[in-house]
């Protein structure tokens, strides 16, 4: 009796009492009711390859990383924040401490337009009107 068909369940469609033959004489073919043969089967997906992925670029990654969450401990309390945040956070106490190259960053995402161009530092000139503005 361990052996017998009723203990083992056919595969999904595989299963005589699945065919068209036995659907019931009340079911009619119509607008959102297809054909009991063309209707997606039980447990098989409709898209069995799947979507392919992409490859992940240098910006996805940057920005995974950039997301990501650390503790960090601030005023002796541990807080967690992104690794943008606590960079930000960074070069903002290094420039107000005077670090040259944190001002610098901090300029460049700040006024992006005033920032050290290829080749040249920045220059930043005290004038009262722009006829002092120097013209190179």
């Amino acid at each position: 009796m361990a052996n017998s068909p009723e203990n083992h369940p056919d595969p999904v469609g595989q299963n005589p009492a699945d065919g068209p033959e036995n659907i019931p004489e009340e079911y009619k073919v119509g607008p959102g009711k297809p054909p009991r043969h063309t209707q997606y089967q039980k447990h098989r997906s409709g898209n069995p390859s799947g979507k392919r992925k992409r490859e992940e670029s240098y910006a996805d990654l940057l920005k995974e990383e950039l997301d990501r969450l650390i503790p960090i401990r601030e005023n002796g309390k541990t807080i967690t924040l992104t690794m943008r945040k606590a960079w930000v956070k960074r070069v903002v106490n290094g420039a107000i401490q005077g670090n040259r190259e944190d001002e610098k960053i901090l300029m460049m995402i700040e006024k992006p337009d005033l920032s050290p161009r290829k080749g040249g530092e920045l220059i930043i000139y005290d004038v009262d009107s722009e006829d002092e503005i120097p013209h190179h």
